[in-house]
């Protein structure tokens, strides 16, 4: 555990143990008669959740999967959407799509060819000013994915493998370190793109209208968007207004890398 958190986080500060933290996580070995005795973990926070036991060799994934609950489960006086986000010249690309869509994909592929990384995971909107903010915490990619970025450029840094997890294979990519020093560094909502994998098919690109895509955002906003009233549809409303919104279909992630960074996007 320690070595993959040092492979994944080695460009984020430390903080001195007297500093406030926002959640505590424990990592304890269990060994449930169950399963045979072979080594497995458990992970809690402390008076919220403890996660199902999990193999030891999983337990880099599981630990990204519980600090997303950290967030998930917390107040956040912000709109938060499942999607990931990136940004060019202050201007943010934020992606959405169903389950496997590939968003995390394209994600880790468009921040290794020059875009900021706020987040493959998590779009997080201010009500106050409708401006973006980041995690940029490593990117999750999933079987052929895994194999596919690693490949993709030689900045990619791919942590441990956590194998035969409920989401079959999965290992985290490093985020670069560009994305770490300005991650505090806010961004304006310009594009809303829904994705879709298609095997065997062209680019194709389809302005969407704002109602729909307003519809498809709230759904995907479902975290936290109920809890928030008026604030919440106020928020996704202006994101939407000052922003293009497209449908997009692919199967080349080359394709879609070379769309997104020729601007076309922007038009």
């Amino acid at each position: 555990m320690a070595s993959a958190l040092h492979q994944l986080y080695s460009d984020f500060p430390l903080i001195e143990d007297n500093e406030f933290s926002d959640f505590h996580l424990d990592v304890r070995r269990v060994l449930p008669l169950s399963r045979g005795f072979r080594p497995h973990a458990v992970i809690r926070q402390r008076g919220r959740f403890e996660t199902p036991p999990f193999r030891i060799d999983q337990t880099a994934a599981q630990f990204e999967w519980a600090l997303n609950r950290c967030v998930y489960s917390q107040f956040f006086p912000r709109l938060l959407i499942h999607g990931g986000v990136l940004e060019q010249n202050g201007e943010a690309l934020v992606i959405v799509g169903e389950s496997g869509a590939g968003k995390s994909t394209l994600s880790a592929a468009l921040c290794l060819n020059g875009w900021r990384l706020l987040s493959d995971e998590l779009t997080i909107i201010s009500p106050e000013d409708g401006l973006l903010t980041g995690l940029a915490r490593p990117v999750a990619l999933k079987n052929e994915a895994i194999q596919l970025i690693s490949t993709l450029s030689k900045d990619a840094h791919i942590g441990p493998v956590s194998r035969g997890t409920i989401k079959g294979d999965v290992a985290h990519m490093r985020p670069p370190p560009t994305s770490v020093s300005f991650v505090g560094q806010p961004a304006r909502p310009a594009c809303f793109v829904s994705i879709r994998y298609e095997p065997d098919s062209t680019l194709r690109v389809h302005e969407v209208p704002k109602a729909r895509a307003f519809m498809d955002l709230a759904q995907n906003a479902a975290l936290n968007y109920r809890s928030l009233g008026e604030a919440g549809f106020n928020t996704l409303s202006r994101a939407v207004d000052s922003a293009i919104c497209y449908d997009i279909h692919y199967s080349d992630i080359h394709e879609a890398i070379d769309y997104f960074c020729a601007g076309n996007w922007k038009s």
